[in-house]
């Protein structure tokens, strides 16, 4: 038997793409294929960024994260959206990043870095915006998890999560003052 069912290690830093991610990302969550369906989604992500994300992890420069969710009665539809970005002035003169910003974004002071939407699954009756948002939020977590190992970084990076969802809000700051035993 001559196949290698090992997962690849990671590319050297400097050269990580986007597709090198994807590879690591199928094989790294091969025991949790919904944890790269949630992350990879049905929609294509928007990751023309992800070498400067890879830039700015690797600088240990703080980045943004976002969350949401929606649900359209009429389409009886649903979906978990996330995204990484950074003020560009938040960028420090020393890190190399890819400034070839196309002009859209020549006017904004925020850069998106790497975006996804995928569509949810289940009963429309039992999604919820807070459920939808909840569950981009976890894709931010289990993303940022997956970079670490990928940028071989030895701790996580700081992001700063952004929710505009007063119900998860509240619900994340309650399990956090009441974290179970053994956590």
């Amino acid at each position: 038997n001559f196949s290698d069912d090992t997962p690849p290690q990671p590319p050297p830093t400097d050269t990580a793409s986007w597709h090198d991610f994807l590879v690591f990302l199928k094989h790294s969550t091969a025991d949790h294929p919904s944890a790269f369906n949630a992350i990879v989604g049905n929609i294509p992500n928007k990751s023309a960024s992800f070498l400067t994300l890879c830039d700015l992890l690797r600088a240990f420069v703080d980045i943004s994260g976002s969350s949401d969710g929606s649900i359209c009665i009429d389409l009886l539809s649903a979906a978990s959206g996330w995204l990484f970005w950074v003020n560009l002035r938040d960028i420090p003169e020393h890190v190399a990043v890819y400034r070839d910003l196309k002009v859209e974004q020549q006017d904004s002071p925020i850069l998106v870095l790497l975006a996804g939407t995928t569509l949810a699954h289940g009963r429309l009756s039992t999604l919820l915006s807070y459920r939808l948002e909840g569950t981009g939020a976890l894709v931010l977590v289990n993303l940022l998890n997956r970079l670490k190992a990928f940028l071989h970084r030895p701790s996580p990076p700081k992001v700063t999560h952004y929710c505009d969802n007063k119900g998860l809000v509240q619900q994340v700051n309650r399990l956090k003052s009441k974290a179970p035993a053994g956590w």
